[in-house]
């Protein structure tokens, strides 16, 4: 039970973190229609594209190490599945591990789902870049 509590905390301490960026992203949005606030946009675009590179090499680290549990963890409960009085298919044995390990595999999926969250994120600030130095453009004609 206690492993599904960390991986709810996990997921709503996540949840939030998606719901700050994008609120913050929104709002570089909002400046942007705004020539006299353009200056802002620019700073906040790229203070914020660093801070989410920094937040995804810390989760990418993360994931890696939350990875490379779940394969040691699982060759060890794949071989302690040899020790049982009855035969098991190996199609068995990797069912039945797998579902020992199901909540480590959440773990990953979540810090996966982050990591993706992160570099579209980013992708979204580059673009922005673009779309600011395309309305300077605009406005100097």
């Amino acid at each position: 039970m206690a492993e599904e509590q960390k991986l709810e905390k996990l997921e709503k301490y996540f949840l939030a973190k998606r719901q700050d960026w994008s609120s913050k992203i929104r709002d570089i949005i909002h400046m942007m229609r705004d020539v006299k606030k353009l200056d802002e946009a620019i700073v906040l675009m790229l203070s914020y594209r660093q801070m989410i590179i920094e937040s995804l090499t810390e989760l990418n680290v993360k994931g890696k190490k939350a990875e490379a549990a779940y394969q040691s963890q699982y060759r060890v409960k794949y071989m302690g599945y040899f020790n049982h009085d009855y035969k098991l298919s190996d199609k068995q044995k990797d069912s039945m591990t797998k579902a020992d390990l199901l909540e480590k595999k959440k773990q990953i999926n979540l810090f996966e789902t982050q990591i993706e969250f992160y570099r579209e994120s980013i992708k979204t600030l580059d673009n922005m870049g673009w779309a600011i130095k395309s309305r300077i453009s605009v406005e100097q004609m």
